[in-house]
């Protein structure tokens, strides 16, 4: 299964309408804490970029593909 490219808030949104987290809160902890809230926020918000670190996070607590050459090629 391959995801295509979305920009980091429409993942963000993807991935909490998926789980079916109904806030920063919640995907916070689903995260298990990785991710802060302000970072959630921001990124959400389109006022942060998601960096390296976000990426690895999601991809370990969702097992979601990362291709990080398109993901770099995006930017």
């Amino acid at each position: 299964m391959v995801i295509e490219y979305r920009p980091d808030f429409a993942l963000f949104d993807y991935l909490m309408e998926k789980y079916e987290l109904k806030n920063d809160a919640r995907f916070y902890e689903f995260l298990e804490k990785k991710i802060s809230k302000p970072d959630i926020s921001k990124i959400r918000h389109r006022k942060k970029k998601m960096g390296a670190l976000h990426i690895l996070v999601i991809h370990k607590k969702t097992v979601m593909p990362v291709e990080i050459e398109e993901l770099l090629e995006k930017r």
